[in-house]
């Protein structure tokens, strides 16, 4: 007999213990999701890359309803512009997964028990919270997945055998769930529905799961037929997005997980296992999800999206310093990369003096983004010229890329402050009155309110002012193409342009164009150099070798001696391998790499023939 008792004291004891244990794997896996969230993924960026704008007003809300799935993207937009804050941002994504997991729980915990259902609530938890990793996933999965749950648990709560009014209910629900929270939301709540009620082998819940599995094809049916603008397969799945492999296969995990498992639990019943090993399997479970929290955290987390997006979020603060600290560990074969290194360059003051370290070999289309544009870079054009003072370019960009992103808070932003600064104010009047809606960015918009009809006091403001400044008085066409000739017009209006200056050398100079170097480099003297930058001397004394008859006037600037002498140095040394410059390239990156003669002999475009490949 006392052999007999050991296995009951143990399974007896491993009772006492499970909910410590389970107590304590739960706060160990919040504090593993909130670092996860806040130090690894960051809200910050989220909301940099989804730029998401929730405005007050019926307007704003009618045009959500005029498409199924459109009160999701609306509750996505409310909740997801908490994310301009870190920590509040984390919390709202923990909040939500929480929710769905409470939800998930109580509606499991009848078909699969306490345990396995605190499993699945916190493994559902644990995959939502890790969608957030790609920084494109909006909060619709989760508000999607909470609704369909909650339905299906209220329905189970109101339980009423009266088949004639459970069925028509219920099918009405589905129904009006199609229509507002969209085909997955319907499509969960099948599944869920089915899942919960079908082993009670009722009639009425097969005719009713019928019902709901046949209303999945026939609603997106009539709404692509009635819409000019939703095809059957974007109306029948939703916010599912099959051509983004990984974050599909999550998505449909989570939607499914719930319903496959409480349709299997009747196979729990037919399963004889001890007690002593079923204690086992439930105390063994949290240190599982443990690791699995860890695992997938670990795996879904893409360290390089992260710092390209930090690098363009830096970019956007100002942050040069950090710009160019991260830019150099980014892969330059997007041409973003060396474009904000340039700006970062610029803002540092040593652009003119050190572009030529980094590897420019998208020559000047990393410099001005303009010939060759995509959806990507609109906001980009947009912010150089913002920078240069070339504000009716970055007026126009910034109207292009609202084409684009018609709400986002960074267009809607520069396109008060250019028209403020040329004076439009019933334009800017009407983007700040728009802006002023929203929660987040009202005050913002309130303090651009002050300047309308106010031309003076733009003119004293130290940022709107400066700009004002250096804004060319005569229209012109800007050069998208040919962008050193908008360059060429800002220097025209103002030759102390630093910027533009220093944008117009470095563009001659990628370009191979030396003859328009020559051209403004009178302009030198008016930015206030005490001596001629390193790269402006490297390109004279190759200017002053192509062409012998012509002598660059550099006023009283004189080239350095040590440059002079490195020159001298290098052209013995293109002697030595004039014959075959490919066979000497070690020898020319070990001691040149940082100088324009080296860009010119094996890095520029010209010289390499490379062909680029980017979205247009």
């Amino acid at each position: 007999m006392c052999l007999s008792k050991k296995p009951l004291n143990a399974s007896l004891k491993m009772k006492k213990i499970r909910p410590l244990i389970w107590s304590l794997a739960v706060i160990l896996l919040g504090i593993i999701s909130a670092i996860f969230l806040y130090k690894f993924i960051n809200p910050l960026l989220i909301n940099f890359k989804q730029q998401p704008l929730f405005l007050t007003g019926s307007p704003f809300f009618s045009s959500f309803m005029e498409y199924p799935g459109g009160l999701t993207e609306y509750l996505s937009l409310f909740f997801s512009q908490f994310f301009v804050s870190r920590v509040v941002g984390t919390l709202v994504i923990l909040a939500f997964a929480t929710a769905n997991a409470v939800v998930l729980y109580y509606l499991a915990k009848k078909h699969l028990g306490q345990d396995i259902s605190l499993g699945l609530a916190i493994s559902v938890g644990i995959l939502l919270t890790g969608l957030h990793a790609s920084y494109e996933a909006t909060l619709q999965t989760s508000i999607v997945l909470l609704i369909s749950s909650l339905s299906v648990f209220f329905l189970q709560l109101l339980n009423t055998r009266k088949n004639y009014f459970k069925i028509p209910l219920i099918v009405f629900l589905g129904s009006l769930m199609y229509f507002y929270i969209g085909a997955t939301a319907l499509m969960a709540f099948t599944a869920l529905f089915a899942a919960t009620t079908l082993y009670k082998k009722d009639v009425s819940n097969y005719l009713t799961a019928l019902l709901l599995i046949g209303a999945c094809f026939a609603l997106p049916a009539y709404t692509s037929a009635t819409s000019a603008y939703m095809g059957y397969k974007e109306a029948s799945l939703g916010i599912l997005e099959p051509t983004r492999k990984p974050f599909f296969f999550v998505q449909l995990i989570t939607f499914l997980i719930s319903p496959v498992l409480i349709l299997l639990s009747p196979l729990k019943k037919k399963m004889s296992i001890k007690p002593l090993a079923i204690n086992t399997i439930h105390i063994a479970l949290p240190i599982l999800l443990i690791a699995f929290s860890t695992a997938f955290y670990y795996f879904s987390f893409n360290k390089d999206k992260k710092n390209n997006l930090l690098f363009h979020y830096l970019a956007k603060n100002k942050q040069w310093a950090e710009v160019i600290s991260i830019g150099k560990e980014l892969s330059f074969n997007d041409r973003k990369v060396p474009f904000q290194l340039n700006r970062a360059y610029y803002h540092q003051n040593i652009l003119i003096h050190k572009a030529f370290q980094i590897p420019q070999y998208w020559g000047e289309r990393g410099l001005i983004l303009t010939s060759h544009y995509n959806s990507e870079v609109l906001m980009l054009c947009s912010d150089l010229y913002y920078d240069m003072g070339h504000i009716k370019a970055s007026l126009h960009w910034a109207y292009e890329a609202q084409t684009k992103f018609p709400f986002s808070p960074d267009v809607l932003q520069r396109i008060i402050l250019c028209n403020l600064i040329l004076n439009e104010f019933n334009t800017a009047e009407h983007f700040i009155d728009m802006l002023s809606r929203s929660v987040i960015y009202r005050k913002w918009a309130e303090q651009q309110r002050k300047f309308l009809n106010k031309p003076q006091l733009v003119s004293s403001d130290s940022e709107l002012g400066e700009k004002q400044k250096l804004t060319p008085d005569e229209d012109f066409f800007t050069n998208q193409i040919q962008p050193i000739y908008d360059l060429s017009m800002l220097l025209k209006k103002n030759p102390s342009n630093k910027m533009a200056f220093e944008y117009y050398m470095i563009y001659a100079m990628l370009t191979h164009d030396l003859v328009k170097m020559e051209k403004e480099i009178h302009c030198m003297g008016s930015v206030g150099y005490k001596k001629i930058p390193i790269h402006l001397e490297e390109a004279i004394l190759l200017f002053s070798v192509l062409n012998k008859e012509k002598k660059i006037d550099t006023g009283y600037y004189t080239v350095s001696q040590e440059t002079s002498q490195r020159f001298r140095a290098y052209s013995e040394l293109m002697m030595k391998y004039r014959s075959n410059l490919k066979q000497g390239e070690p020898e020319f990156r070990q001691g040149y790499k940082d100088t324009y003669w080296y860009y010119i002999h094996f890095v520029s475009p010209i010289t390499t023939k490379r062909e680029f490949k980017e979205k247009k």
